[in-house]
Protein backbone atom coordinates (compact mmCIF):
# COMPACT_ATOMS: atom_id res chain seq x y z
CA UNK A 1 0.00 0.00 0.00
CA UNK A 2 1.40 3.71 -0.54
CA UNK A 3 1.72 6.19 2.09
CA UNK A 4 1.59 9.88 1.27
CA UNK A 5 5.03 11.36 1.07
CA UNK A 6 3.49 14.87 -0.07
CA UNK A 7 0.64 16.68 -0.68
CA UNK A 8 0.10 20.04 -2.38
CA UNK A 9 -3.37 21.75 -1.37
CA UNK A 10 -5.06 25.09 -1.64
CA UNK A 11 -6.59 26.14 1.65
CA UNK A 12 -8.56 29.44 2.11
CA UNK A 13 -8.16 31.16 5.45
CA UNK A 14 -10.09 33.74 6.94
CA UNK A 15 -7.47 36.70 6.95
CA UNK A 16 -7.17 37.07 10.87
CA UNK A 17 -5.62 33.77 11.25
CA UNK A 18 -1.76 34.33 10.84
CA UNK A 19 0.02 32.03 8.60
CA UNK A 20 2.50 31.31 11.35
CA UNK A 21 -0.29 29.83 13.84
CA UNK A 22 -1.58 27.59 10.84
CA UNK A 23 2.23 25.94 9.92
CA UNK A 24 2.69 25.33 13.89
CA UNK A 25 -0.98 23.87 13.87
CA UNK A 26 0.61 21.60 11.05
CA UNK A 27 3.26 20.29 12.82
CA UNK A 28 0.81 18.00 15.03
CA UNK A 29 -0.25 16.13 11.97
CA UNK A 30 1.15 12.62 12.70
CA UNK A 31 4.28 12.09 10.31
CA UNK A 32 4.43 14.92 8.58
CA UNK A 33 8.26 16.26 8.73
CA UNK A 34 8.00 19.22 6.48
CA UNK A 35 5.71 21.83 5.70
CA UNK A 36 5.51 24.62 3.23
CA UNK A 37 2.98 27.75 3.07
CA UNK A 38 2.64 30.52 0.42
CA UNK A 39 -0.05 33.06 -0.47
CA UNK A 40 -1.32 32.71 -3.41
CA UNK A 41 -4.46 35.05 -3.74
CA UNK A 42 -5.88 37.83 -0.75
CA UNK A 43 -9.47 39.31 -0.44
CA UNK A 44 -10.72 41.80 2.00
CA UNK A 45 -11.32 39.18 4.40
CA UNK A 46 -9.78 35.43 3.21
CA UNK A 47 -6.46 34.51 2.00
CA UNK A 48 -5.75 31.45 -0.48
CA UNK A 49 -2.88 29.31 0.63
CA UNK A 50 -0.82 26.70 -1.25
CA UNK A 51 -0.04 24.21 1.50
CA UNK A 52 2.75 21.32 0.82
CA UNK A 53 2.91 18.91 3.42
CA UNK A 54 5.64 16.07 3.10
CA UNK A 55 6.31 13.26 5.52
CA UNK A 56 6.00 9.46 5.59
CA UNK A 57 2.32 8.13 5.55
CA UNK A 58 0.44 11.97 6.13
CA UNK A 59 -2.72 10.74 6.89
CA UNK A 60 -5.27 13.92 4.51
CA UNK A 61 -8.09 13.36 7.11
CA UNK A 62 -6.00 14.39 10.26
CA UNK A 63 -4.65 17.01 7.82
CA UNK A 64 -7.76 18.02 6.87
CA UNK A 65 -9.21 18.20 10.29
CA UNK A 66 -6.30 20.61 11.74
CA UNK A 67 -6.46 23.17 8.74
CA UNK A 68 -11.05 22.72 9.76
CA UNK A 69 -10.01 23.50 13.34
CA UNK A 70 -8.32 26.36 12.51
CA UNK A 71 -10.76 27.88 10.65
CA UNK A 72 -9.50 26.92 6.77
CA UNK A 73 -11.17 25.18 4.04
CA UNK A 74 -9.13 22.20 1.92
CA UNK A 75 -10.53 23.73 -1.55
CA UNK A 76 -8.58 21.56 -3.56
CA UNK A 77 -5.94 18.60 -3.60
CA UNK A 78 -3.24 19.74 -6.36
CA UNK A 79 -1.04 16.95 -6.30
CA UNK A 80 0.16 13.91 -4.20
CA UNK A 81 3.22 11.37 -4.11
CA UNK A 82 3.23 8.24 -2.62
CA UNK A 83 5.68 5.28 -2.28
CA UNK A 84 5.60 2.00 -0.72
Amino acid sequence: MFKIKSMTLEVLKPSELQTIELLRALEKVPNATRVEISLTDFERNTETLKVIVEGQGVNPDKLAKVIHDYGGVVQNIQHVLGER
